[in-house]
C-alpha cells in the first residue's frame, strides 16, 4: 500500500481544501513574531510619537461646576446675595442670616473669595 501524501494518511476523512487552508493559516501564524516584555518596552521608549497625557491640551469642560453649601457641604442650589455664601436649603439660609460678618468672611476665605463690597 503506497501513500502519496502523508497528511492524507493521517486524516483520510479531511478534504484537500481544508488541509490547504490549514497550511496557509500556519504560514500566517508563524510569520507573526512574539515579543517579550523587554522588547515591547524598548520599542515604546524609542517611539518618537509618544503621547504624554499629563500635558495633553483638552477642551474646556461642558458640564457646569458643582457648587456646595458653605455651611453643610451638601450640593448647593442657592446663593445668598448679601453675604455671597452658597446654601442648600431654607434652614441653612436662616442660619446664615444669624451669623456675624467676620464669620461670613471666614467662610468665604475658605473658598478663596473676597467678600462682596470689599476690594
Amino acid at each position: 500500500m503506497e501513500i502519496e501524501n502523508s497528511s492524507v494518511a493521517k486524516a483520510p476523512f479531511k478534504s484537500a481544501e481544508w488541509l490547504q487552508k490549514k497550511k496557509e493559516h500556519k504560514a500566517v501564524k508563524h510569520s507573526k513574531q512574539n515579543k517579550n516584555l523587554k522588547q515591547i518596552c524598548s520599542n515604546e521608549l524609542t517611539n518618537s510619537q509618544r503621547i504624554n497625557y499629563l500635558h495633553l491640551d483638552a477642551p474646556a469642560p461642558t458640564k457646569p461646576v458643582k457648587k456646595y453649601c458653605d455651611i453643610t457641604g451638601f450640593e448647593s442650589k442657592y446663593k445668598d446675595g448679601s453675604s455671597g455664601l452658597n446654601y442648600a436649603d431654607k434652614f441653612v439660609y436662616a442660619h446664615i442670616k444669624t451669623i456675624s460678618r467676620p464669620i461670613v468672611d471666614q467662610y468665604l476665605g475658605l473658598r478663596k473669595i473676597t467678600p462682596p463690597g470689599s476690594k
